[in-house]
């Protein structure tokens, strides 16, 4: 159970031993078949990513929402994310971003910058203020997301919240003109701490 558990991450992610990704399935495998929620998600990232088997999205949706349904934070997350885009799965918003808050309210960095690029970007809940909340929020936390996107996938509308939101917290001098340019990026490296 356990044991293979952290025997598979060391060799899924090279840390202590060797990587060697058929292995770490292996290990991650017995760990499932003893209940191990975490063994789980890390199958259902190596599905989704095709890392040391062949990508399966609905494989990898499958072991996301049964690490979910054992209440773990990462399995409620990503199977969220994949209900609301359908990926591998037939597509749910609803259920999908009653996931993703549910695991936001344990102040998890990565889950507030999904859900800040789901009201960004999906046209039914689009809200360029919940957005820049959200991606403030997984900043705040730590997680660098961010400030490594494309200054030109920026929504113009949330981009200015954001900028607003920086200057507001004293991060920003810059001016909110929804351009996510150098100032923009330094404020959020600055918030996050990460660079």
């Amino acid at each position: 159970g356990l044991a293979e558990y952290y025997l598979g991450s060391a060799y899924r992610y090279g840390k202590g031993l060797p990587k060697n990704e058929a292995e770490a399935m292996r290990l991650f495998n017995l760990a499932v078949a003893d209940g191990q929620a975490e063994a789980m998600v890390e199958l259902g990232y190596m599905y989704r990513s095709g890392i040391g088997t062949a990508k399966d999205e609905k494989k990898a949706f499958t072991y996301f929402n049964r690490a979910a349904n054992r209440k773990s934070r990462r399995g409620l997350r990503e199977s969220g994310w994949m209900l609301c885009f359908g990926e591998g799965t037939t597509k749910s918003l609803k259920v999908g971003l009653d996931r993703l808050k549910e695991v936001a309210k344990k102040e998890d960095g990565l889950t507030e910058v999904y859900l800040g690029y789901i009201y960004e970007t999906v046209a039914s809940v689009r809200d360029p203020r919940a957005a820049a909340r959200h991606y403030y929020k997984g900043l705040r936390l730590g997680e660098p997301w961010p400030v490594s996107r494309n200054a030109q996938a920026w929504n113009a509308a949330t981009a200015r919240e954001l900028q607003q939101r920086l200057k507001n917290g004293g991060h920003y001098d810059g001016p909110i003109d929804g351009a996510i340019g150098p100032a923009s990026v330094k404020a959020m490296k600055a918030l996050c701490r990460c660079g």
